[in-house]
């Protein structure tokens, strides 16, 4: 039996059916789907009108998506998504985000990558940030990998690109709402443990 893919519109309404695919933004995500609805035609959903999505894996595998920052099983006993259940059953979720740009800011369906403590601080898949290819299927693991660079939403601002070049300078903006956790970490701060700064500040900065 195939899994249903469920799309959330901003609008509150809600679709279940089969993701298609769509037309690919820059770096990653969807500028617009392709969907059909379980009673209905298929039809195109731009980016701007979706609020989020939940994938079947079976269907992002053959579409060769990212699956999980996130390499720690344990971390997800402290999941505090709503989602958090159908993700552990194999979904991959998405939101509709804005990445900020000289000229023009870019919207599109993202995953995102962190998706069991996400509430603070979002990382999202960067397509052209990765070194030499890969399936990027069963996992992320950052350290030693081949990821270089990633889109990052702290709080409720628009997606910036984050990479392992300017890793150290970017990281004191990036955590720069929580003091005490920059200074923890500002001495000696690592592209590799990218994954540990992220989950520590979703859990040690909450407000």
């Amino acid at each position: 039996m195939k899994k249903i893919t469920y799309v959330t519109m901003k609008d509150g309404s809600k679709l279940e059916g089969s993701f298609k695919g769509g037309q690919e933004a820059l770096n990653g995500g969807w500028k617009w789907i392709t969907f059909k609805p379980t009673d209905g035609k298929r039809m195109k959903i731009q980016a701007a009108d979706i609020k989020s999505m939940l994938v079947p894996e079976s269907k992002l595998s053959k579409l060769s998506e990212a699956t999980s920052i996130i390499n720690d099983a344990t971390k997800w006993d402290q999941d505090v998504t709503l989602n958090k259940d159908a993700i552990k059953e194999g979904y991959y979720y998405y939101e509709t985000t804005t990445l900020a740009k000289k000229k023009k800011d870019i919207v599109a369906v993202r995953q995102i990558l962190n998706p069991g403590y996400s509430d603070k601080i979002k990382v999202l898949d960067n397509k052209a940030g990765i070194d030499g290819p890969t399936a990027r299927l069963g996992g992320i693991k950052v350290a030693g990998g081949n990821d270089r660079s990633y889109f990052i939403i702290v709080g409720d601002a628009k997606a910036i690109k984050v990479s392992a070049k300017k890793y150290d300078e970017q990281f004191l903006e990036l955590f720069a709402a929580c003091p005490e956790f920059v200074d923890k970490y500002k001495s000696d701060i690592s592209w590799s443990d990218i994954e540990k700064h992220v989950f520590e500040f979703s859990q040690s900065c909450k407000e």
